[in-house]
């Protein structure tokens, strides 16, 4: 048993160090991409599935994995909070450049369709006026 949480002790570390050696862009890159789909689906969700996952390895009776877990979720802590944080204020910052380029942009569409429509609508409304003014004109010119 003491052999056996050793031996997953020891493989757990030489996964971390894999990863840390495959790269910290690659990590960004993911994290990246985690941050939108966890915008996108929701931190409630994020957590759900959290719970989900610890619930079976509790039952699955790997106590020792879990805890190994914990301690390394909080180093993970540690150290990711701050770049965490900094990397979603940047995902913010070009949603809100984008989304306000992307609104200009629509707004400028909206205010083009509405001037040429109005402007068209408005050509419309004179030659209706005209063509009314033109049948009062001859009315009067018949009548007087």
């Amino acid at each position: 048993m003491i052999a056996g949480v050793r031996s997953q002790v020891w493989c757990m570390q030489q996964e971390t160090r894999k990863l840390v050696i495959a790269g910290v862009r690659s990590q960004a890159w993911c994290m990246q991409q985690e941050t939108r789909k966890l915008v996108i689906a929701g931190v409630r969700s994020q957590a759900w599935c959290m719970q989900q996952e610890t619930r079976k390895l509790v039952i699955a009776g790997v106590r020792s994995q879990a805890w190994c877990m914990q301690q390394e979720t909080r180093k993970l802590v540690i150290a990711g909070v701050r770049s965490q944080a900094w990397c979603m204020q940047q995902e913010t910052r070009k949603l809100v450049i984008a989304g306000v380029r992307s609104q200009a942009w629509c707004m400028q569409q909206e205010t083009r369709k509405l001037m040429i429509a109005g402007v068209r609508s408005q050509a419309w409304c004179m030659q209706q006026e005209t063509r009314k003014l033109v049948i009062a004109g001859v009315r009067s010119s018949l009548v007087g």
